[in-house]
């Protein structure tokens, strides 16, 4: 066949200055690049494609998401088409690029220029896999290939978007001249099942194995970060203590890893520096799995021994022709071709250990042979030979792993895990805690220093000159020294120049910081120290007010002074003077001097850090340092100004001025990652949830340039904004295991896995911050979260416990913020105590003591006391209190709070039975909850609505806003939120007579509640079992759930809902004919409903009472009952209302009375009729049908009867078809 040239531009022009780069897979306008999210580029590109032709919205949408999609395209296109118009500036009605054919899809109808073609060509021959660059910017199934990332010997790697799921992967390709190689595809496939078969953090994740063109291809994780290649060459150039400690971190991460594909039965077979990754987070990762199962190897040449360093281009793939592993980190039973297992994968593992340790192979040589010969003969150089500072048990643990009998090697991965795990709890334990500054050091001892810093090499100077030891430390934590940053006197006095402290602040907590070698305290702790001791900007302080910081702050040191602005005039020039003081012998350590000008801060910081570093021994910062440092503050002076205002403003629970401010900082210069972080923040205490996701994106995305540590926390709190809270505690978890002497890191540690439900988890961290040493293990804020923790284990005990003792430190530290956090925990956790009392005496005092100091948790008291009034059922008061904290968060600015003010006057209004009213105030929260972006808000608000439509009898509006809810909470990954729904959901079933899917609702969302914990969940669910299961007629089952909810409240100390169920078991207790002790059970409940104020439940009780005393002839009793719970009806809801009304009805028919009780039954059949509520609807036709029986009519009476009998037994209501059985036999219903 003759060939023709194919022509494949490079970009595509169009209209007056647009360009669409095929390449950059990008559009361009006039050079610039525009914002075009990947559907609508991928949209326009296609339209383009098929320029002039109508495009049908089918065709859009198997190009964009494929065939047999289940998504909601049509808003997705249309949403697409309007963001391509607004781009391109186009109108919909007079198009210029994008026409509308109504009905039938869409035309590009502007004409186009195909630019820096590139002829290829095309002809019979089987078709040829892509050529690496001819892939960019093309659609792979559902993928769209970005740009090329590397390629080796095994496969070419693309970075691509995947265009159903929103996320960045990596494609991996064979290369062309291995496409017709059956070998090379047989290792391709053997690494997709292999890696795909295992599922663990530290593995690389396989997602698809696919075929583009007849080209294979493998869909994987995209990791960000470096080889352990690559850190071994960095690592080789830190002292010895931090190698090895980042090691041991690393290496048991690894082992972990090792040990998942272990346990599947696969053996890597090639472990090495190269096929292992490092993200970003500090991640391990093992990837290629491409020679593991059985695949055979080949002999490389003696003269060909191939270089890692050669394939650096992409370091995850192993040369052609090369044998099974590579020759440096293979083991003595792979040279010799013997049978493999687990143990092959651990010797090259010790040869990976050996290198990360010294920085050197194991084994050395200039062809295969002679390196192969080394490993099956010769002894690996000992560790400790080339670095005498490794510890003695590190040598031991790789000469272990390096034994040529695999028999006397480590026998697991678990096995060398357990030693690896025991080394890094005795390093930490042998270094010990260090306590004071030296006097003598202050005064200056110039020839001992000189002596002792020319003698020491490494860590932090050993701070043998500076602490003293004080003794074993009953932690495996090693602490490092701590420093604070404790602002700066503005001499001038002018307030246009006190930017200039904040500034100083952070960019000298971040110089201090580098290296990793000392513990800087947060500045936003110092800034809450600051106003707890209601601290003045100082020189220097008195040794008793640096005794108070050091309570506040557990740190060693602290750094503080003045600056003297000059003015424009002198050339804004500025003097800083700096002192490092000890917080506990009050000692000037020494100070430091520097002038400048405002325009370079950064430089004048530089220097003024430099002496610090140099006094405190821990040596000059890096290069790397240097820019990360700089980054702490925007390069544009105006920015910087304004970052600063705004960040204290922040600092001081000012967010809506901050915000202001920071918007302003980023006008100025938007490439300020820390300035985008700050303002996510703002938007987060406002409440605009979307706003704060946009801005912590930005932050992410703009963080290359700040520290490693900043690096981290900056995209920890962006996944934690998105709701990806997996992502957020794996990074947090991470930095907390870089830094386990961070208090900070632990308890953002905890917090993130309170998010999810993962309170267990959270526990687990609470403990472990517990047992830091001294003080930071007294810290209250570490008691402040173990109380939240419980909060969320419905353990309000505990919390009680938790937030009492965090209290009682935060008043004997003077810390007034953490004091009123505490009373606003403990508060919240007595009145689901039942001492509502306590409760708001305590939130009362929360109040008092936030305010004019955070008039966030001000309003937040305010809140909850309308919370406890509205369950003491003192309405009005709570109506109160609730618009009092709306106007306190409307004037702050916080929208969340403000709807959740609304939430609770709407809820009041619910319970005075005002329900338009309240559905206004539903209504009107949804809106600002949407508005803010808020999906939590949102999900609550669906909830809220779904009850009141439920009580307004609107049971399929209800149920509609109860699956919308659960489906946000899932959204959110919140099972707490969606479990909750799930069983509101289940309640509307259950009132509709739906009795197998209420149940199904019911019994999922028990499952989860049991799963995170969730007790006071696990409550209502269990409630709602007990209610189906008795209409279920299945009453031993009934009784035993029911038994349960009480013991849960009870445990949980919610006496309310406690009463509820046993209101309940008094009704499954008289079903099953024990009418004695229904009464009693009944009157219990009557007893304490009265005594909690509760009418509803009350009512509910002296109606099953009712009943108890018929069953028991013992009807003038009864009729009394039966008086009080009409009595109580006057003002309770119409479920309550329903039993009373049947109790009523059957105490007139046994006196008698047929009249009046069919009156007051086809008045409650018609209302039930109308609601659809099915239960009650069937009730009512049962006692009908027994009147007329009575009365007389029996041919009717038995007719409707039957109908109830089959209507019953029809929805699964055995306890009502049973009632009917016994009715048309002549027997009482009860």
């Amino acid at each position: 066949m003759v060939s023709r040239p194919v022509v494949t531009p490079d970009s595509i022009r169009f209209g007056e200055d647009f360009e669409l780069n095929l390449r950059a897979y990008e559009l361009r306008c006039a050079g610039i690049p525009l914002k075009l999210k990947p559907i609508p580029m991928e949209l326009l590109l296609f339209l383009i494609e098929r320029r002039g032709e109508l495009v049908t919205r089918d065709q859009i949408v198997e190009r964009i998401w494929g065939k047999g999609v289940f998504l909601d395209t049509d808003n997705s296109i249309n949403g697409a088409i309007s963001k391509i118009r607004q781009v391109l500036r186009d109108d919909a009605e007079q198009p210029r690029y994008v026409q509308t054919v109504t009905g039938r899809g869409y035309r590009f109808v502007a004409s186009v220029v195909e630019v820096g073609a590139v002829p290829q060509t095309e002809t019979g021959a089987p078709a040829q896999p892509p050529a690496a660059e001819s892939l960019v910017g093309k659609k792979v199934s559902h993928y769209r290939v970005l740009h090329v990332l590397g390629g080796g010997g095994m496969g070419v790697v693309y970075k691509a978007e995947d265009l159903k799921l929103g996320r960045q992967v990596a494609l991996k390709f064979l290369p062309s001249e291995l496409a017709t190689d059956p070998r090379s595809f047989a290792r391709f496939e053997r690494e997709a099942r292999a890696a795909s078969a295992l599922d663990h953090p530290n593995i690389c994740s396989i997602y698809q194995l696919g075929d583009h063109e007849g080209q294979p291809f493998i869909v994987m994780q995209l990791l960000e970060g470096q080889t352990l290649r690559e850190w071994i060459q960095t690592a080789a150039d830190q002292g010895t203590t931090a190698r090895v400690s980042q090691m041991l971190d690393l290496a048991i991460q690894i082992t972990d890893g090792l040990s998942a594909a272990h346990d599947k039965g696969i053996i890597h077979r090639d472990i090495k520096p190269a096929n292992i990754f490092i993200t970003n987070r500090g991640q391990a990762k093992i990837l290629d799995f491409g020679v593991a199962k059985f695949l055979e190897g080949q002999e490389i040449p003696p003269e060909r021994v191939p270089s890692e360093t050669a394939q650096s281009a992409n370091p995850t793939l192993t040369l052609t022709g090369g044998s099974m592993g590579t020759p440096f980190y293979l083991s003595p039973e792979q040279v010799r071709g013997e049978k493999l297992d687990a143990r092959t994968d651990l010797f090259s593992f010790g040869l990976v250990l050996h290198e990360m340790a010294t920085g050197q192979r194991a084994f050395s040589g200039n062809t295969a042979t002679v390196i192969r010969d080394a490993v099956v003969n010769a002894p690996a150089v000992p560790v400790r030979q080339l670095d005498p500072d490794i510890p003695p048990e590190l040598e031991e643990i790789v000469n272990k792993t390096l034994e040529k009998d695999p028999n006397r090697r480590y026998q697991s991965a678990g096995e060398l895990r357990a030693d690896l795990e025991r080394l890094r709890a005795r390093s930490a334990r042998s270094v010990p805690r260090l306590r004071r500054v030296w006097p003598w050091f202050a005064a200056g001892a110039a020839v001992i220093a000189a002596v002792l810093f020319a003698i020491s090499t490494g860590g932090l100077r050993e701070w043998v000159l500076h602490r003293a030891q004080s003794g074993s430390v009953a932690t495996d934590v090693k602490l490092r020294p701590s420093i604070a940053v404790l602002g700066f006197k503005n001499l001038s006095g002018k307030t246009e120049e006190a930017w200039i402290s904040t500034a100083l602040e952070e960019m000298l907590g971040s110089e201090l910081a580098a290296g990793q070698q000392l513990r800087v305290v947060p500045s936003e702790n110092v800034a809450q120290m600051r106003v707890d001791l209601a601290l003045p900007a100082a020189e220097s302080y008195s040794q008793d007010t640096l005794k108070k910081i050091h309570s506040h702050l557990s740190t060693d040191m602290v750094v503080l002074g003045s600056y003297l602005a000059l003015g424009q005039d002198s050339g804004g020039k500025v003097r800083i003077d700096l002192q490092l003081q000890d917080t506990q012998t009050g000692d000037t350590i020494v100070v430091v001097s520097q002038d400048g000008t405002k325009a370079d801060l950064a430089d004048l910081v530089s220097r003024g850090g430099a002496s610090l570093r140099q006094k405190l021994g821990i040596g000059e910062v890096s290069a790397d340092d240097v820019h990360q440092i700089r980054a702490a503050i925007p390069a544009n002076p105006e920015a910087a100004r304004l970052y600063a205002e705004g960040l204290a403003k922040l600092q001081s629970f000012d967010a809506l001025a901050a915000r202001d401010l920071l918007e302003r900082a980023i006008a100025a210069d938007p490439n300020h990652a820390l300035s985008h972080s700050a303002l996510a923040e703002c938007w987060s205490a406002l409440g605009y949830d979307v706003k704060a996701q946009e801005e912590a994106k930005k932050a992410f995305d703009l963080s290359a340039p700040v520290s490693r540590e900043d690096r981290l926390s900056i995209e920890a709190r962006y996944r934690q904004l998105m709701h990806d809270y997996p992502a957020a505690i794996e990074i947090y978890r991470t930095l907390y295991n870089f830094f386990p002497d961070s208090l900070d890191y632990g308890l953002r540690l905890a917090n993130a896995q309170n998010a999810p439900g993962q309170s267990q988890d959270a526990l687990v961290t609470v403990s472990r911050l517990h047992n830091l040493p001294q003080p930071q293990s007294s810290d209250a804020r570490i008691d402040l979260t173990e109380a939240k923790t419980a909060e969320q284990l419905s353990d309000y005990k505990h919390e009680q416990q938790a937030a009492a003792l965090a209290g009682t430190k935060g008043q004997a530290q003077g810390a007034r913020l953490i004091q009123a956090s505490a009373r606003l925990a403990e508060g919240f956790a007595w009145d689901h105590l039942g001492d509502t009392a306590k409760s708001l005496t305590l939130l009362a005092e929360a109040r008092k003591l936030s305010q004019g100091v955070n008039p966030h948790t001000a309003a937040l008291a305010e809140l909850y006391m309308g919370h406890v009034l509205y369950d003491k059922g003192q309405f009005e008061d709570a109506r109160k209190s609730y618009d009092q904290a709306r106007g306190e968060f409307r004037e702050i600015g916080d929208q969340s709070g403000t709807a959740h003010s609304l939430e609770g006057i709407a809820n009041v209004l619910y319970e005075q039975q005002k329900l338009d009213e309240a559905e206004g105030y539903y209504e009107e929260e949804l809106r600002i909850n949407r508005e803010i972006g808020r999906k939590q808000g949102v999900a609550s608000s669906l909830g809220g609505l779904g009850n009141l439509l439920e009580q307004m009898g609107d049971f399929a509006a209800a149920a509609r806003a109860d699956e919308q809810a659960s489906q946000t909470f899932r959204e959110l990954g919140s099972k707490r939120g969606e479990a909750s729904a799930q069983s509101n959901w289940g309640i509307v079933l259950l009132e509709q007579g739906d009795l197998s899917a209420a149940k199904q609702k019911i019994d999922a969302a028990l499952a989860v509640q049991q799963q995170i914990g969730y007790k006071r969940g696990m409550g209502f669910s269990l409630s709602a079992l007990t209610e189906i299961l008795r209409l279920q007629d299945h009453l031993d089952e009934a009784y035993k759930a029911g038994e349960q909810a009480i013991a849960l409240r009870k445990e949980i100390g919610d006496e309310s809902n406690g009463t509820r169920s046993q209101t309940q078991l008094a009704r499954v207790v008289l079903a099953q004919g024990k009418a004695a002790e229904a009464a009693s059970l009944s009157k219990l409940a009557a007893a304490e409903s009265n005594r909690l104020k509760m009418d509803d439940y009350e009512a509910q009780s002296y109606a099953i009472l009712t009943e108890a005393l018929l069953a028991q002839a013992k009807t003038r009793d009864a009729q009394a009952a039966a008086d009080r719970a009409v009595a109580l009806a006057q003002k309770i809801d119409r479920y309550a209302r329903f039993e009373v009304i049947l109790a009523a009805a059957d105490a007139s028919m046994a006196a008698g009375k047929f009249a009046e009780a069919k009156k007051a039954l086809e008045g409650m059949y018609a209302e039930a009729s109308h609601y659809h509520y099915g239960v009650y609807e069937l009730e009512s036709r049962l006692r009908l049908g027994e009147i007329e029986i009575r009365s007389g009519k029996a041919g009717a009476g038995r007719e409707r009867l039957r109908q109830v009998q089959n209507d019953a037994r029809r929805k699964g209501i055995g306890l009502i078809a049973r009632a009917a059985s016994s009715a048309l036999t002549g027997q009482p219903h009860r």
